[in-house]
């Protein structure tokens, strides 16, 4: 199974949101679907009815954040009882738009994914470095710590699933991504499970089990084909180039035809 997960981050309006659904919903190519499983990162607000759209299709639903608390008096978070009320699987946690623009840290991070767990959302954790640490070559040690971070006090023996995304902040097209060699993609990817099974001292099979790893960084038409052969690279987080139907169903196209 390889997975598509669209993250609309704040680029479309709720009408916007809810006619790219309806478009996914109603095409065939989407209803076919069979080795691709396509998930809809939304806003918050667009969820309830989000979650009404996508009802016997096969899409799934993914919030773009989760909070680390299930209630409590945080003004301005979200129940995550009520991400369960509208049947969202998903969470993306982690963000780097998240990390630098509001602060969050890895402790934060850590205590994100222990609640989604908790209450059963599967975690889309994003780790990744910065083009001047890449410059430093610090990368290995920067995903290292990122990971460990991330993970702590969760047994992976108990875990349902977790999802990981390499995600170069370089190559985010939000900041003017740069395009990454696939291959070395592939390599932080190899170097995520390298990590995880040592730290975590798991077995490669537990971590096959548990732990699906994806690419995240400009992905596009022109890249998707390259990324998604690799052996460590099964899925995407496809920013901009998601938040329209036609975009999403050209990946699905390259896709079928590269498996």
């Amino acid at each position: 199974m390889k997975y598509i997960f669209a993250n609309l981050k704040m680029q479309l309006d709720y009408n916007e949101t809810l006619n790219l659904l309806k478009k996914l919903k109603n095409d065939k190519k989407i209803k076919e679907l069979k080795n691709i499983q396509l998930v809809v990162c939304c806003d918050y607000i667009s969820i309830p009815d989000a979650s009404k759209i996508i009802k016997n299709s096969n899409l799934k639903l993914s919030s773009q954040n989760i909070f680390w608390e299930e209630f409590g008096a945080y003004t301005g978070e979200i129940l995550t009882k009520n991400l369960k009320k509208f049947n969202t699987e998903f969470s993306m946690i982690g963000h780097s738009e998240r990390r630098i623009n509001l602060s969050e840290s890895d402790e934060m991070i850590n205590k994100k994914i222990q609640n989604a767990l908790r209450n059963e959302i599967i975690p889309i954790l994003c780790v990744g470095e910065n083009l001047k640490q890449r410059k430093k070559n610090e990368q290995q040690q920067i995903i290292k710590k990122q990971i460990i971070s991330a993970l702590k006090s969760i047994d992976l023996k108990k875990v349902k699933k977790i999802f990981i995304a390499y995600e170069p902040i370089w190559a985010i097209s939000s900041n003017n991504g740069i395009n990454i060699d696939p291959k070395e993609a592939d390599k932080m990817n190899n170097l995520i499970k390298e990590i995880i099974i040592k730290e975590k001292n798991i077995k490669e099979q537990i971590f096959n089990k548990k732990i699906t790893l994806i690419y995240g960084g400009s992905v596009n038409d022109k890249n998707i084909k390259e990324l998604i052969t690799k052996k460590n690279i099964n899925g995407v987080l496809v920013g901009s180039y998601s938040t329209k139907s036609k975009n999403i169903i050209k990946l699905i196209d390259i896709i079928n035809k590269s498996i």
